[in-house]
């Protein structure tokens, strides 16, 4: 049978990474880890063999089992079981609570780390098959491998480090001279949607946008001298410089609203969380 362009890619990433491996680790790591392993295997047989066989027995019951099973009841399952053990572990004050929070946590971070090289894959795909079919903005997806390539090449030849004593390293210039300035190139584009977008907020046609209208008004006459000029000269009788209600209005009326804002989300993310752990929210397992 013909091997597929998959299997193909998979063998050759095999092959480079054991390749990396034999030459970037010294060679008496290999024979630590197969001493420590002979020791672990001839001293915890027992142990050794009930993984084996619960590996086995799991390896037949995905064999075997009806698909639907493994794509929708079993990760219903595993979500349940385990959402319920860490919401209660939260509440359990017991050394075996903590140690099941600190072990989840670690889990989550080999997750998280698998997840984003999923995600990296997946992109760098979607963008060589839009090169190969010659779709809509192609020449968009050549600048993903550049861009990518412009910071992953220059942080591997300089071991992370963008300063040594020397000045720049490679990645430092890169970082500098490439990342800094799309970035800023990047929020100068952003600032003529943002004018765009508060010129439709600030039309006052309710109380509320005529709100949102002074105050935004005021901190802007705040970050310009000719504001406080314009502010000492109407309004300083007052007593109270421009400054002075800046801070109020960061300080009372936009915490106010920001807490809203958070108890709001919590409460969502608490009600949806609820749904996943008891099945309700099955998005997440993909479609039929």
């Amino acid at each position: 049978m013909k091997p597929t362009k998959k299997q193909i890619l998979l063998a050759v990433a095999l092959v480079a990474g054991v390749t990396l491996g034999f030459y970037y680790i010294p060679h008496n790591w290999f024979g630590d880890v197969l001493t420590r392993a002979y020791y672990y295997v001839s001293h915890h047989l027992a142990k050794v063999m009930m993984v084996l066989a619960g590996c086995a027995a799991l390896a037949l019951f995905f064999y075997y089992a009806p698909s639907k099973l493994i794509k929708k009841q079993v990760p219903l399952a595993i979500v349940m079981v385990f959402g319920m053990l860490t919401l209660i572990s939260y509440y359990v004050p017991h050394k075996m609570s903590v140690d099941y929070i600190e072990t989840m946590n670690k889990w989550e971070q080999i997750v998280v780390a698998f997840a984003f090289l999923l995600g990296l894959l997946s992109l760098f795909f979607s963008h060589y098959h839009k090169i190969t079919r010659k779709a809509d903005g192609w020449g968009y997806s050549i600048f993903v491998f550049v861009g990518f390539l412009a910071m992953v090449v220059p942080a591997f030849y300089s071991h992370g480090k963008q300063t040594t004593e020397l000045g720049l390293t490679a990645l430092g210039w890169s970082y500098r001279h490439i990342y800094t300035a799309l970035s800023g190139t990047m929020f100068a584009v952003l600032a003529f949607y943002i004018v765009s977008t508060a010129y439709r907020s600030f039309r006052i046609k309710t109380m509320q946008a005529f709100v949102l209208f002074v105050a935004a008004f005021i901190l802007i006459l705040g970050k310009v001298p000719l504001g406080q000029i314009i502010w000492d000269s109407l309004l300083g009788w007052t007593g109270a410089g421009v400054s002075d209600v800046i801070e109020w209005i960061m300080g009372v009326p936009a915490v106010a609203g920001k807490r809203g804002i958070m108890i709001g989300i919590s409460i969502v993310a608490i009600v949806t969380s609820f749904k996943i752990i008891f099945g309700i929210e099955k998005q997440y397992l993909g479609k039929d």
